[in-house]
């Protein structure tokens, strides 16, 4: 009677001992499936995480780098900018230009040497003109400006003060609107805030810096106008 009172007991000790080792086989399973899973999630997303990475809008910067302008009489009027396109790189406060003459001091960009180049982008609302400016070395230039789309004018190379006068780093503009075929006040222009910048010994007039920085967008920006 004994041993088979031990017999009987026998398979429910074992069909525990099963149920056991099979719970424990499950969480084990689990536990080694987690990593493996976590990383094919990761897997997953990690393509779209990346490709919302690559379409973030980049941060606008300040323009124009390097470029300290003050303006003085003849440009205070502070307008919106009639390029919205334009506006991620030249910003919104353009200023306008009357028949008065427009006065500024600028401090280039770059390292100091004795020609500069100046760029501005310039609309002429309602007809055309001539803008003309003198710098404070006694130097002129002129440029067309016609109706419609917006043009970039970069005039160059210019003289800067030598370096034993006083604020050599100081440049003095005039600019002056004339009309088109006479030597008489010219129509209002709006002007995009300026950049200027030195020119080494030989080196090229360039295109407005923050605009040839556009490539290809440029030629379809201009395409829109």
């Amino acid at each position: 009677m004994i041993r088979l009172r031990r017999a009987t007991w026998a398979p429910p000790i074992m069909l525990g001992l099963l149920t056991v080792a099979l719970l424990a086989a499950v969480i084990v399973a689990r536990q080694s499936r987690a990593p493996l899973v976590a990383a094919a999630i990761h897997r997953a997303i990690a393509p779209s995480v990346a490709r919302q990475r690559a379409v973030a809008p980049r941060r606008r910067r300040a323009f124009p780098p390097g470029t300290h302008t003050t303006y003085g009489p003849g440009l205070k009027d502070v307008v919106d900018s009639p390029v919205a396109l334009l506006r991620p790189e030249l910003g919104n406060e353009w200023r306008k230009l009357g028949q008065a003459v427009g006065r500024l001091l600028l401090m280039p960009s770059g390292t100091r040497s004795r020609y500069f180049e100046m760029s501005m982008a310039v609309v002429a609302p309602r007809r055309a003109g001539r803008l003309e400016i003198l710098t404070s070395e006694g130097q002129r230039a002129i440029a067309l400006v016609s109706t419609g789309a917006f043009q970039v004018i970069t005039f160059g190379p210019l003289l800067t003060p030598a370096p034993g006068t006083p604020a050599p780093g100081r440049i003095g503009v005039a600019l002056i609107s004339v009309a088109a075929h006479r030597a008489v006040p010219g129509p209002d222009f709006l002007l995009s805030p300026l950049q200027a910048q030195y020119l080494s010994q030989g080196e090229s007039v360039t295109r407005m810096p923050a605009l040839a920085e556009l490539g290809a967008r440029y030629s379809w920006i201009v395409a829109q106008q």
